[in-house]
């Protein structure tokens, strides 16, 4: 499945409706479910459609997710 836009891509984890892409600099991106904060942005927005960008995460080597969680 490609996802326009959203290129250079290192690893994805997927949880329960919300997915995190780790691209190659090392930033955190995320988007789907967030009801519970499950992306990290600080809101509980929901549905996040496109990819967003999880800002203060830098230099990041592995993420992984579960069902309404995420981590770096």
């Amino acid at each position: 499945m490609k996802i326009p836009l959203f290129t250079n891509v290192k690893a994805l984890a997927t949880g329960s409706g919300h997915i995190i892409g780790l691209k190659n600099a090392g930033t955190v991106w995320g988007w789907g479910r967030n009801d519970l904060g499950q992306l990290g942005l600080g809101n509980i927005e929901s549905p996040v459609i496109s990819p967003v960008q999880i800002t203060g995460l830098d230099n990041v080597k592995t993420i992984h997710a579960g069902n309404n969680f995420s981590l770096p």
